[in-house]
């Protein structure tokens, strides 16, 4: 399926995606913001990783390469996971990866695209997040499309040495 906006679109992930997966998720900032792993990825890993984002079948995970429509270029990508058939629920994921495409007001229109993706194609009731405390400019993407501080779990994320706490947030489909 693909989900087309105006300034972007989701796509499936394919093959040829892989080495710009591997660029962001080998960018310590990026991996610390969206709070991966702290250990050092491999490329032996993030095929691995890859691989199974790109074969799973098990209605779990819904990952979309993001598209900048204008050059056609992968800047990022959008994903639901934990999908809850039974709870209607979901985990949400976004990373625009091409720094270059970040703080253009483009994050707001991807999470349009897969919110109502996650809503009215797959029927889910609530979507929901992890955040840090201290990435300001995700908190406000997501309190611009109406989500909502649900909790927060103190010194709960190790980084580099410090304890981060985590916003919890979520989105009711009403």
């Amino acid at each position: 399926m693909i989900l087309k906006g105006k300034n972007v679109t989701l796509r499936p992930l394919i093959e040829v995606d892989f080495d710009q997966y591997y660029k962001w998720h080998s960018d310590n900032e990026i991996r610390f913001q969206t709070m991966m792993h702290p250990y050092p990825v491999t490329e032996k890993l993030e095929k691995i990783w890859f691989e199974k984002a790109i074969s799973d079948i098990s209605n779990k995970r819904y990952l979309f390469s993001i598209i900048y429509n204008e050059n056609n270029q992968l800047i990022g990508y959008f994903q639901l996971t934990d999908v809850n058939f039974i709870n209607r629920n979901a985990n949400l994921g976004i990373v625009i990866g091409e720094k270059d495409y970040q703080e253009k007001g483009l994050g707001k229109e991807i999470m349009q695209l897969g919110l109502d993706y996650g809503f009215n194609y797959l029927g889910l009731y609530k979507i929901f997040l992890e955040v840090l405390t201290n990435n300001k400019k995700a908190i406000r993407l997501y309190e611009k499309v109406n989500f909502q501080i649900e909790g927060e779990k103190k010194q709960h994320f190790f980084w580099n040495n410090k304890y981060y706490n985590i916003l919890l947030m979520s989105k009711i489909n009403n």
